[in-house]
């Protein structure tokens, strides 16, 4: 088992995970949205995390969350991504592995401007811009 991620303190997380391969099995349709977003709110209960937007694409989630410290990044994304890929994975009968690796994370600095341009990049990135 890996270890958690580290944090150097509590963090404003970008966070990119990716489906296998690329492939489109983030469908985006209403019932997999819905989905998603109620893991990712059972998640944001348990774990105590702030989220502050997420951007699901076909192939890919972005999150950016607020987290005390890298064992709760971990066990949130622990659940999220687990949860997701066997919910969505039933929903659009996929078997076998859903996510590429790992997620990945950036962690935005504590500056006000760059928690702007982080949260503007997301908002775009639903825009299509």
């Amino acid at each position: 088992m890996r270890g958690p991620r580290y944090l150097p303190e509590p963090s404003l997380v970008e966070i990119t995970v990716r489906t296998i391969q690329s492939r489109f099995l983030l469908v985006l349709t209403k019932i997999v949205a819905e989905t998603i977003i109620g893991v990712i709110a059972r998640a944001q209960e348990r774990y105590g995390v702030s989220v502050i937007d997420v951007k699901q694409m076909s192939s890919h989630l972005h999150l950016l969350c607020f987290f005390k410290d890298g064992d709760q990044m971990a066990s949130f994304m622990r659940y999220v991504n687990s949860n997701v890929a066997r919910k969505v994975g039933r929903l659009i009968g996929w078997r076998g592995p859903f996510w590429e690796r790992r997620y990945s994370h950036v962690v935005v600095t504590n500056e006000k401007a760059a928690q702007v341009e982080r949260l503007v990049y997301l908002l775009r990135k639903a825009c299509g811009s």
